[in-house]
């Protein structure tokens, strides 16, 4: 204005106009404000848009790869279904036990986690005696059993596993899973049996008795179990007073018989009816019909063995009775022996009861013992006693062998090393005779017992 500038006045003239200075940056810094929220907000809106978008990516990758993670374990399970049928029926053929071990090797590994897979597996180790495995086969079924019945057959394999296995923790492990077994599913008769057998060969002869009641309380006609109850009464020396073992155990077992011979008749009479070639090749295969035929003649076996029991007591007390109750039971196993032939001659691998590798056996178990050192000295010990040198008695499995031991045992002047469990019983009853050959641990464990 042509006026001289004066810092005072010009000072006093903002004061006045202070409102609107104030007012002016108050306007500047919410503009300034407004558009700095404005920018947040988009770079907010493009994060988490960008998030979600990478968010719904990820979850749809996801979902793909879920459908395809399930798509590839049912081709799986349905690889392994095929594969365990597969090596089952081959087993069923008695085929290639190495091969039937590779197929359920390669169906644990397309699904390990179904226990049906290693209980298979365990069972075919531990027909070539690769026990150590089908121990750790079974654990593995524990594992992954998804029911009590799963986890009860993986007891039971893993009992059967350890009971191969030496020394007597093994053996003690093994009637622990059995029990287990047993505990898991009430309505096993398996699970029973293997504890009672078990515990038979520990020495606990009130277990096992208890354990193979347990069997016949589900099953009064389980051969199985009424044969184990048998070697209850042989480890016992009860042979007069069954009644007290089993309340009309003798007469449960008559109309077992009865059943089992009905069942093997009309098995046999479907069979002869069959003529197709189809069945006709199926013939000699049929595991049901050797399972029955088996079934009888250990029944047969049982009751000849009540009979001959009953012929020993009444010949103790000189009854008339005995020569006819001992022609009985001898006719009655002459006809049990009769029904293993015809089992026997209908399996696939009848090797283990072949007499060839019964007699091979028999010499391997006989080189065994020092027969001429032993001679020496016996008659260093005893000069006066006409000392004979041992004889060995060597049988399959339910040949009577046992049955002949106790009979001889009951003798003053015959001396046996152990009428109820012959020494090589549980190696024979497990693998056969021919799995002797050459098995010296066994032979030479035996023979040093002898020796002592």
């Amino acid at each position: 204005s042509g006026k001289r500038w004066n810092g005072r006045r010009v000072w006093n003239e903002c004061w006045r106009r202070r409102w609107y200075f104030g007012a002016f940056l108050i306007a500047i810094l919410a503009i300034f404000l407004a558009q700095t929220y404005d920018a947040y907000r988009e770079s907010e809106k493009k994060r988490i848009s960008g998030e979600r978008l990478k968010k719904t990516f990820a979850e749809r990758e996801e979902r793909r790869a879920q459908r395809a993670s399930a798509k590839k374990k049912e081709e799986d399970h349905q690889n392994w279904a095929v594969l365990m049928a597969r090596a089952d029926a081959l087993a069923a053929r008695g085929g290639d036990i190495n091969e039937i071990i590779s197929m359920y090797q390669e169906a644990v590994a397309l699904a390990p986690n179904l226990a049906p897979g290693y209980a298979n597996l365990a069972n075919a180790l531990m027909r070539v005696g690769r026990f150590e495995e089908a121990v750790e086969a079974t654990r593995s079924a524990l594992t992954f059993a998804q029911t009590p019945l799963e986890e009860s057959a993986a007891y039971i394999n893993l009992g059967a596993a350890l009971s191969a296995g030496q020394g007597a923790s093994a053996k003690k492990e093994a009637l622990r899973s059995f029990e287990k077994a047993a505990e898991l599913d009430s309505s096993s008769i398996i699970a029973r049996s293997y504890a009672a057998n078990a515990a038979l060969s520990l020495g606990h002869i009130d277990l096992a008795i208890g354990m193979a009641n347990q069997a016949l309380d589900l099953d009064p006609h389980d051969a199985t179990a009424n044969v184990l109850l048998l070697a209850c009464t042989d480890a016992l020396s009860n042979h007069h007073d069954f009644a007290h073992i089993r309340p009309d155990w003798e007469a449960q077992l008559d109309q077992a018989i009865v059943q089992a011979e009905s069942q093997a008749n009309q098995a046999l009479d479907k069979e002869e009816e069959d003529t197709t070639a189809a069945v006709q090749e199926k013939k000699e295969k049929s595991s049901d019909l050797i399972r029955i035929i088996d079934k009888t003649a250990d029944l047969f076996f049982v009751k000849s063995a009540f009979l001959i029991y009953r012929a020993v007591n009444l010949a103790a007390n000189n009854d008339e009775n005995a020569n006819e109750t001992i022609t009985k039971a001898i006719t009655l196993l002459e006809k049990a022996n009769a029904i293993k032939l015809d089992s026997v001659s209908r399996q696939r691998d009848p090797r283990t009861w072949s007499p060839s590798s019964t007699l091979t056996a028999a010499s391997s178990v006989i080189s065994a013992f020092p027969t001429e050192a032993v001679e020496a000295t016996l008659r260093a010990n005893h000069p006066d006693d006409n000392i004979p040198m041992p004889l060995f008695l060597v049988g399959s499995p339910r040949a009577g062998a046992t049955l002949l031991a106790a009979m001889l045992a009951s003798s003053p002047s015959i001396a046996v090393r152990d009428p109820q469990r012959p020494g090589l019983g549980d190696a024979v009853s497990r693998h056969g005779v021919a799995a002797l050959q050459g098995n010296s641990d066994v032979i030479d464990a035996v023979a040093e017992t002898y020796r002592q």
